[in-house]
């Protein structure tokens, strides 16, 4: 038998071997980096939906609780924030007298991610001192597929 013809086998085997793990080593970290990058539109997307929902409840929007109709929907266009990068849209709903539903749905700055948020809210009325709308409980969270 030839020694140098197996010595040359064994190693283009040992370098397609080699060349196999290096590739799968960078498969595994794009695939983390997408993963963080994914994880990171989405709080961007949540945090978006976050800031509509304060700034809908702080009457930023323009909408005034008291020219909205029971059982009305009122949308928010969307709305442009710095920072985080991204948007949100919303609506507010006027449930009963006092009790709203507020939602805000919140996109990252590229569009691949959003998220919704929804609160219920009450309202004093026009009399009180009460300048816009006060939580109800707490957030929930509605999950858009």
């Amino acid at each position: 038998m030839n020694q140098r013809g197996i010595a040359l086998a064994i190693t283009l085997f040992a370098l397609v071997l080699l060349l196999e793990l290096a590739t799968v080593g960078f498969l595994v970290g794009l695939e983390e980096t997408r993963a963080g990058r994914n994880t990171v539109r989405m709080e961007h997307a949540r945090e978006a939906a976050e800031m509509g929902i304060a700034e809908l409840l702080a009457g930023v929007a323009g909408v005034s609780p008291d020219r909205v109709q029971v059982g009305q929907i009122v949308p928010v266009p969307w709305t442009s924030l710095k920072a985080p990068p991204g948007w949100y849209r919303g609506s507010i709903h006027r449930l009963t007298a006092r009790l709203f539903l507020i939602r805000s749905e919140g996109f990252s700055g590229d569009r691949l991610a959003r998220s919704e948020v929804a609160q219920f809210a009450s309202w004093a009325g026009p009399i009180s001192d009460s300048k816009g709308l006060e939580l109800v409980g707490e957030r929930s969270f509605v999950l858009v597929y």
